[in-house]
């Protein structure tokens, strides 16, 4: 199963952490996984390549680990873009996840800075 969970802060989405494999099909083969990762890898690409944004992006294809985290003094316009980014991909998460429960679990949670940085703690 792919798990992945995306941070909501006071000013909004700030980011994701996904990992696991869909199991839907062989390697190769497995459209679940496919389009998890053209949404999540778009999402990442489109913070850094058009919005220009220094995310914080790691990625592990062998165990299908892949995070983004904006990172934290963004200007105001930068941070709403970006999120509005990761929303559309949470929004297209959703709709998979409707369609594939058993291979994809979708989660939110609030970021709490005070608390182990999951980001970093989590090594892929």
């Amino acid at each position: 199963m792919i798990r992945i969970v995306f941070y909501n802060a006071d000013a909004g989405l700030i980011g994701f952490r996904a990992h696991g494999h869909a199991g839907y099909a062989e390697s190769g083969s497995d459209i679940v996984c496919a389009a998890v990762s053209g949404i999540l890898e778009t999402a990442c690409e489109g913070i850094t390549s058009v919005l220009h944004i220094d995310a914080q992006v790691q990625q592990n294809d062998e165990s299908g680990f892949l995070s983004c985290q904006l990172p934290p003094s963004l200007p105001e316009t930068s941070r709403h873009d970006a999120g509005v980014m990761l929303a559309a991909a949470q929004a297209g998460l959703r709709a998979i996840q409707r369609q594939y429960p058993d291979h994809v679990r979708l989660i939110s949670r609030k970021w709490r800075p005070s608390h182990d940085d999951e980001f970093t703690a989590f090594r892929p």
